[in-house]
This record gives C-alpha cells, structure tokens and sequence, in this order.
C-alpha cells in the first residue's frame, strides 16, 4: 500500500511538471516593428518579444545580416551607409526568428550655385575666411593659370590676378590665416614644379615663397594645422612618395617631418580637423588604390592608422559586395568637427559620386547624400563657415583631352 501511494505521488508530480514545461515553453518570437526606415549615422531601438511572455526561457540573440550597413547590440540599431538590410533576432535554441526590414537614407543636401568660369579639372582649391577660391587646371588641351574668388553672400565670381607660376595642373593649394598657397604641380607632362606661392586677398597680389623642399612635385597633399602647412606625397614623375614637410610662413621655412604613415602614393586626399591632420585614399606606382586613412599630430609628430576610408557599397541584384573605397583623384575638406572625402576614380572609368563623413571621435565613417553634380573625378572642394563646396573635374578618362566640368554645389551636412 505503501509502495503504491509512492508511485502515485511520483506520477502525478511528473505529470504536473510536464503541463507546467508546455505551458511555459517557447513558442515564438517577435519585433516591435517589421520595417523602418533610418538616416545614415542615426541609431534606435528595436524591441522584441519572447512568446509566451511569462516563458521559462527569456534569451534571445540579434543579428544583422549585413552589420556594414546596419550594426545592432542589444536591440539598439545604428545606420552606417546607406542600403537595405534585415535585422533578426532569435530565441536560445534558434527555434523561432523574427525580422525587421531597415532602409537607410542620407541626410545632407546639395543647392547648385553659379558656375565657376572656364571649365576645368585638375584645379586647386581652398578658402580664406568667408570667401572661396578656385584656379589654375586643365580643360582638354588647354592649361590654365587664371584664379577666381568666389563670395557665398552674392553667389558671383570675381576674377583675380593670375597665378605668376605659369599654367598649372595637380598642384596644391591651402590657406593659412588670412593668405592663400599654392605651389608644385604639373606644367605639361615631364615638366613638374617645386615652387610655392602666397596670395594675399586684400592686395590681390602673389609672392614668391620658398620652394617645396621635396623636389618636383604634382599630386601631392596640402593642408594646414593651425599657423602652419603641410605638404606632402605625390610624384616627382619618376616615382612616388611618403615625405611630409611643415611650412612655416612667419619664417618661410619648411621643415621635414615624419613620412606619411603609410605607403607612397599620389592623388591622395587630406584635410585637418581642429590640430590635427588626415590623409588617406591614393594611388601607387602601379596604380594599385588605396583606401587606408591616417591621422598627424604636429606636437607629437607621429602618424596613426584610423579606420580605413569606406565608401559607397557595391550592390548588383540586390546583394551587397563590398565598398567602393580604395580611389584617387577624390576631394578632401572640413566642417567643424568632421571631415568627408568625395567623388574619385579607382583607376577604370567607374567613377564615384559618394560623400562620406569622417569622425575622429569615435573613427567612423558616415555616407552621406551623394554628390548632386554626377559622378566625378579631379574636382575641387573647400567649405566656408558650416558648408562644403564642390565644383569642376570632369568624366573623361584622358588626362590630356579630358573635357573640364565649372558645375558648383554647396552642401548642408
């Protein structure tokens, strides 16, 4: 009798047991939204939901299937380029799943504005203060040496005192204060310069600084860190390299300093944000194509490797391949505290029309709304106050006959 109650008990605790894991037991899985749309650089939560609620097993695991250009933790989401993709989420066991489809658009727009006079690629670039200016290139056969200052205020162009270095391509050009450089770059072919100029707006007059240390030179990097420039890699139409020389204007000397951190190239793009300096993309001897970005700090003087330049992603049948990032012959500039490299080639004719933002921050990059003038290479850009500017270049793979474009855009990041 005994032995009997002892069985009976088991049995019914077993039984009980048995309807309390059916009860509790995992039945699926679901997100709070199916589809959502995002901007690019902009994150938000996702929430999903075990079935039943009170079931013995709450753990679930988030997955995108393609985190370059969405990345989820933990259910929060954050847009890196734009693109289309699922983001899914699974319980313990992978038993159920459940998905949200994420488009990622690009904040940013672009407003035409006049048309720099003469078309042209291949330009220098740069801005002093509220004015912009744009100079020197190739248009088909022609060189050019003219220089024009642009004002955002009136949208017009005003003509100013030639370059006395003579026509001019693939040269650099930054501003320091309130001056403006220009120096090196490519008079026909074989015949590359080494000397530098400064421009003063409120004369409208040129002086002859002294030269680029480096030798002949044509597309190298220029831009400046606070009082000083900076000048460095390009091509001495032999071969292609990595040294970098500080200018200082108050003295007129250049001094050299640490290589470029990483390989020898050309066509590269730069810029500084706050004391620091940028550089990266590029092309090498062979023509292979860079994507690798680094920062310069002048107080140290030491290179240091950031997050590789990500361009706009590769799609074909809906499917995603990669980036369109290793280029030359992009454009490089600053607003406030973020950076953006745009437009280029990668060496075929499959030219680019991206704009991507960096942040050194937190050493990322952002797509942001493509270029409204089309595809491009060899252009110029420079930003005045909170905008960015970008205009000339052309489509045409000839370095020689390449037709110029004078299309120029102002971009609200």
């Amino acid at each position: 009798m005994k032995n009997r109650v002892i069985y009976i008990i088991v049995a019914a605790i077993f039984l009980a047991s048995a309807c309390i894991d059916r009860s509790y037991r995992v039945t699926g899985v679901r997100i709070d939204q199916n589809t959502v749309t995002i901007n690019a650089g902009e994150s938000m939560m996702l929430t999903a939901t075990v079935i039943p609620a009170n079931a013995h097993e709450q753990t679930i695991y988030w997955r995108s299937e393609n985190p370059e250009i969405v990345n989820v933790e933990n259910g929060r989401i954050t847009a890196l380029r734009g693109g289309e993709t699922r983001i899914q989420v699974s319980t313990k066991e992978s038993e159920f799943y459940a998905w949200c489809q994420v488009m990622v658009t690009f904040t940013g727009t672009w407003a035409q504005k006049a048309n720099v006079p003469g078309a042209r690629h291949s330009a220098v670039g740069f801005s002093i203060g509220n004015k912009g200016y744009v100079g020197l290139g190739r248009d088909g056969g022609t060189l050019r040496q003219d220089f024009w200052e642009y004002d955002p205020v009136t949208n017009n162009w005003t003509q100013k005192a030639d370059f006395p270095g003579g026509v001019r391509e693939y040269a650099i050009g930054f501003s320091i204060g309130n001056k403006g450089y220009v120096g090196t770059g490519l008079q026909w072919w074989g015949s590359r310069h080494q000397d530098f100029w400064e421009y003063d707006p409120d004369t409208d007059t040129w002086t002859q600084k002294a030269n680029f240390p480096g030798g002949n030179r044509s597309g190298a990097v220029g831009f400046s860190i606070g009082n000083k420039g900076y000048v460095g890699t390009g091509d001495d139409g032999n071969n292609r390299h990595q040294d970098f020389w500080e200018y200082d204007p108050a003295s007129n000397v250049w001094t050299r300093r640490a290589n470029f951190g990483g390989s020898v190239r050309s066509w590269a793009a730069g810029f500084s944000i706050g004391n620091r300096g940028y550089l990266g993309v590029g092309s090498s001897s062979g023509y292979s194509h860079y994507q690798d970005f680094w920062e310069y700090d002048p107080v140290s003087n030491r290179w240091t490797q950031k997050a590789d330049f990500q361009g706009d992603v590769i799609r074909e049948y809906g499917y995603y391949y990669g980036y369109h990032s290793s280029r030359d012959w992009s454009v490089g500039f600053s607003i406030g505290n973020k950076g953006y490299i745009a437009t280029g080639c990668p060496g075929s004719q499959n030219y680019f029309q991206d704009v991507i933002e960096y942040d050194p921050v937190s050493n990322s990059w952002i797509q942001k709304a493509d270029f409204a003038g089309g595809i491009r290479n060899r252009a110029v850009g420079f930003s005045i106050g909170n905008k960015g500017y970008i205009g000339t270049g052309n489509i045409d793979g000839s370095e020689t006959t390449g037709a110029g474009r004078q299309d120029f855009w102002e971009f609200s990041p």
